[in-house]
């Protein structure tokens, strides 16, 4: 029969999982999983599909979403003796972060054919074949507190003037973390 709009959905998912250690051998047996290893898991998700508009147009939507898996999480602070930002507790237990883009394309197929007027040319014609395409992508600041995965810390520099710094949770996780700043991008080919 006939193709159904939702078996043109594609969806995949994969997990990646790692623990590592930096250690002494006769230390190793000894060492809690929670705060001495450095471990995480992540998952990632992409779905996709495409379809025609106007018959000649194909537009192809994604979203991708990644989500990060971890058993500890960190605050910092500013030192005002050291005059830098610290780590100042480390917290344990399951925590987790999450990003994710959305992103849509377009594109086509153009042809075309040259013949030549000279009837005494060896070439007898040409075609070709133009694909323009464009494509948009988003992905939000996942800094923004809503999300819930990053500090924000406020002092003042040797300047006297106030700083605002924004730090994840998750800085140096094995995974890394949600990106901050929001980003937008849009691609033309031909």
């Amino acid at each position: 029969g006939k193709e159904k709009w939702y078996e043109k959905i594609g969806v995949s998912y994969s997990m990646d999982m790692q623990n590592t250690i930096d250690t002494k051998e006769n230390k190793l047996m000894g060492s809690s999983l929670i705060k001495d290893w450095k471990n995480g898991i992540k998952h990632s998700i992409p779905i996709s599909t495409s379809f025609k508009l106007m018959k000649y147009i194909i537009v192809s939507p994604a979203i991708n979403y990644n989500e990060r898996w971890y058993t500890q999480q960190i605050r910092k602070r500013y030192n005002p003796t050291t005059k830098l930002v610290e780590v100042s507790d480390t917290l344990y237990g399951f925590t987790r972060d999450y990003d994710y883009s959305v992103s849509i394309g377009a594109s086509t197929k153009i042809y075309g054919k040259f013949t030549p007027k000279n009837p005494k040319s060896k070439i007898k014609g040409l075609m070709h074949v133009m694909t323009p395409s464009i494509s948009f992508s988003l992905r939000p600041d996942f800094s923004n507190p809503s999300y819930g995965m990053y500090q924000n810390i406020e002092y003042y520099d040797t300047n006297g003037l106030p700083v605002s710094l924004r730090t994840p949770y998750h800085e140096g996780a094995i995974y890394g973390t949600a990106g901050a700043g929001r980003s937008g991008s849009i691609g033309f080919s031909l």
